[in-house]
């Protein structure tokens, strides 16, 4: 039993590992998905009128 789960799991890791490989570097992947939720986001700067209207300071 105790080989069957060991032989079980290290196919698993494996497997994952392999995954892992196929979708490239961790860098590269961060910046995919950076780059992917950035469409999201207004990334212009916040005007005074702006900012004081969201803090309650108008």
């Amino acid at each position: 039993m105790t080989e069957a789960v060991t032989r079980a799991l290290a196919e698993r890791l494996e497997r994952e590992r392999a995954a892992r490989a196929a979708d490239g570097d961790l860098a590269d992947r961060l910046k995919a998905f950076a780059e992917r939720i950035a469409r999201n986001y207004d990334k212009r700067p916040v005007t005074k009128q702006e900012w004081d209207r969201a803090s309650g300071e108008e």
